[in-house]
This record gives structure tokens, sequence and C-alpha cells, in this order.
């Protein structure tokens, strides 16, 4: 929506596009206020979590950063940043991300860690925060020898990411 602002001049972006970028933007900010980041998967009738502690959301946080600018919403940037410090804290700092191809929740991917260095990239040009620039680099270093571990909510990652250096 922010290309279509500036180009072609003769389109007008449908208020039906806007309301529904706008809906979906609410529900992020608000299950990140009542959850404190974003989840796997979420009841679409109620926003209860259904399952969390994955990356699959993890392109989310520049999504929200850039319609914070479109709809001059700080509570969006305010979600945008906070997940994405979760991200950067559970996952990044771990070294490792799952659930990024928001199907497979039980073993690591690449879905998720790239994903995130778009999400770390978007909050940088967006806040200039120099935080985003290093997270976003962290990745490039990640590399996993053996066999893969099982995540799941019962065996989360913080108990054997320390293993997967």
């Amino acid at each position: 929506m922010l290309l279509l602002q500036k180009r072609p001049p003769h389109v007008t972006i449908p208020a039906p596009w806007i309301a529904l970028a706008r809906g979906l933007c609410e529900g992020f900010a608000a299950q990140f206020e009542r959850e404190g980041r974003f989840v796997h998967y979420v009841d679409p009738t109620t926003g209860a979590t259904i399952v969390g502690g994955s990356c699959a959301a993890s392109l989310a946080p520049a999504g929200m950063a850039l319609a914070a600018r479109y709809f001059a919403e700080p509570r969006y940037l305010a979600a945008a940043t906070g997940a994405a410090a979760v991200y950067d804290d559970q996952f990044v700092k771990q070294g490792i991300t799952n659930g990024g191809p928001g199907d497979i929740y039980q073993c690591i991917d690449s879905e998720g860690c790239a994903a995130l260095v778009d999400s770390f990239a978007v909050l940088f040009e967006e806040t200039g925060d120099q935080r985003w620039l290093e997270g976003g680099y962290a990745p490039r270093t990640w590399r996993r020898p053996g066999p893969c571990p099982t995540i799941s909510p019962s065996r989360p990652n913080r108990r054997w990411a320390s293993s997967t250096r």
C-alpha cells in the first residue's frame, strides 16, 4: 500500500483493502498487548492462542513497522519492536528458529531465520536503532552439525539451544 501511494498516480487504494489491512494490524497489536509476543496459531473468532512459541510470525514485525508508517499508528511500531525483541531474545540469541513455514513447528527451519533478517532490516530502516542491524547479522554465523532436535510445547528451544551452536 505504501508503494501504491506513490505509483502509479491513477491508482486509488480501495477502501476495503485499507480496512482489511488496518483490521489485521489491530489484531496483531491486540495480540502483542495481550500476549507480549506474536504466536503460531490463533483462534480466528476469539484471538485466543492455540499454539505459541515459534517464529511463524517472524515477518510480522516488518509488516507492522511499515503499517505504523502508513497508518501513522505508534501502537503498531510498539508491537513490531516488542515482538522483534522477543524473537531476538528467544531465537536469534539462542541461534535457532522454528515454525517459519507455519505448518512446521517441530524442527529447525531457515524460513523463520530469513524472515527475522527482513524484519530486523525494516525495523532498522524505520527506527534507526542499531540493535536491529546487529540482530540481522547474527544468523549469518549459524550452523547446525548433527541431527535436528525436536521442538514441542513441552520441550521449548531454550532447554537445548546451547547445544546447537
